[in-house]
């Protein structure tokens, strides 16, 4: 196959050139190898061609520059292209984001994991890479090895990559750091769908899906949570990160929370929040019916927690709980208490 290479253990650089023409075999090959945007377009790229430019070819002191590169390569040097204009605008807009049902995560490890995932691999549109991010000492192998998937995912796609193929752009530096919003760029970032809103918890003979899993048949089984009036960005990606940890079938958003697709609240929620069923409530009645519709005796089994919250009794197999605001409480303890709502 023409990704063979990849297999294999990583190549040493090509000896330099003796002629500076732009006719040598090794500049025809990185031109036919970068011709296309997207990977989909590698198909008919040669096995060398492929390792080339996946595999490392830096010296494993990473002392050796990078590959040459010709005119042809669709590198991105401009921070004012429509690349990085598009990036930007979904990491900084929560309107752009709700528009085209996308967002942005950064960095190399919530990149990786979101690639290595099954379900949140599918998610992903469009990667932007700066070379340096290749010699990282713990995850650059990883992600020539991710790159290298894409690629060969990518050669059973149409010649112009239109069914499904992950687009990848090498930029620099500054490109890839303007792309996005972190202060230190660690060189990769990457545009991907938001996910679709939670929708009841599945038949009881499909274990498929996104996250959840609180364990158990039907409603009284599952747990879920509630979050209301939420505002910081980093204390709602840990309760998200917390509720992939401990099982959580799916997390409902009451009015005031923030949006949970800001690409801070995804790096707080280390990518939790691409794989935590997600539904938005307009009001406490709302989320109060999507309960009962999952099979939630609301009477019973819900229980709310405020920061002025005192000492309550344990009860047995709550299934539902509902944390307040970060610094008014609850907006709506009367409709808690009055639904019978625990404390």
């Amino acid at each position: 196959p023409a990704a063979a290479g990849f297999l294999g253990p990583p190549p040493r650089s090509l000896p330099p050139s003796s002629s500076s023409s732009s006719s040598s075999p090794a500049r025809n090959l990185m031109t036919l190898a970068r011709r296309p945007h997207r990977l989909g377009g590698f198909a008919s790229a040669s096995s060398a061609t492929t390792t080339r430019l996946f595999s490392s070819s830096f010296d494993d002191d990473g002392d050796d520059e990078p590959p040459p590169r010709s005119a042809a390569d669709p590198t991105l040097t401009s921070i004012k292209s429509p690349t990085v204009k598009r990036f930007k605008s979904l990491a900084s807009k929560r309107k752009k984001r709700s528009a085209l049902n996308l967002t942005v995560v950064e960095g190399l490890r919530l990149v990786l994991d979101g690639l290595s995932s099954p379900p949140t691999r599918k998610l992903f549109r469009h990667v932007v890479v700066a070379e340096g991010a290749l010699r990282h000492p713990e995850l650059g192998g990883r992600l020539r090895e991710e790159l290298g998937r894409l690629a060969r995912e990518g050669q059973s796609d149409d010649d112009d990559g239109d069914n499904g193929g992950v687009r990848v752009s090498w930029g620099t530096d500054e490109v890839v750091r303007a792309c996005g919003e972190t202060v230190t760029s660690q060189g990769v970032i990457a545009e991907v769908s938001i996910p679709p809103p939670y929708s009841g918890p599945p038949a009881a003979d499909d274990d498929g899906g996104r996250g959840g899993g609180g364990g158990g048949g039907g409603g009284g089984g599952r747990m879920y949570l509630l979050l209301d009036a939420l505002s910081d960005p980093g204390n709602v990606g840990t309760l998200l990160r917390s509720s992939l940890a401990s099982g959580v079938e799916a997390v409902v958003l009451l009015p005031g929370c923030c949006d949970v697709y800001n690409p801070k609240s995804v790096r707080s929620a280390m990518g939790a929040a691409l794989r935590v069923p997600i539904l938005s409530a307009t009001s406490w009645e709302d989320a109060l019916e999507a309960l009962e519709g999952w099979g939630v005796n609301t009477k019973e089994r819900v229980w709310a927690a405020t920061m002025e919250g005192s000492e309550v009794s344990s009860s047995s197999s709550s299934s539902s709980g509902r944390g307040g605001g970060d610094d008014d409480g609850m907006a709506a303890a009367e409709a808690a208490a009055a639904a019978g709502a625990r404390p």
